[in-house]
């Protein structure tokens, strides 16, 4: 690749870039296997910092349990998630977006 430019060939994003030193630094992106995890129905509830972007070789990734003030976590569900589940994570290897929904019950 050019100084700054970038090549696609459908898998990877291959760019390169001169510093000032005149070392030009490569850096490859895997683009077919990045996936992002998305959070909803927290309805004003609250959730601890997790990591929201993965790829094939990420380490797994527990998603944390909200709480919201008056209810009860009842636990996550999405697709493929037809029982809701409360300690849900994104084991290695995985790719793909994955999007959650909270559910809750009132106290």
């Amino acid at each position: 690749a050019e100084n700054g430019e970038v090549i696609n060939n459908g898998d990877i994003n291959v760019s390169s870039q001169t510093n000032n030193a005149g070392t030009v630094e490569v850096k490859a992106d895997n683009i077919i296997n990045n996936g992002y995890i998305k959070a909803n129905g927290l309805n004003g509830g609250n959730i601890d910092e997790f990591q929201t972007y993965y790829n094939i070789n990420s380490s797994t990734i527990v998603i944390p349990q909200p709480t919201r003030e008056g209810y009860i976590f009842v636990g996550w569900i999405g697709e493929g998630i037809s029982v809701a589940c409360k300690d849900f994570s994104i084991p290695y290897g995985s790719t793909g977006d994955v999007e959650l929904f909270a559910l809750w019950v009132k106290e």
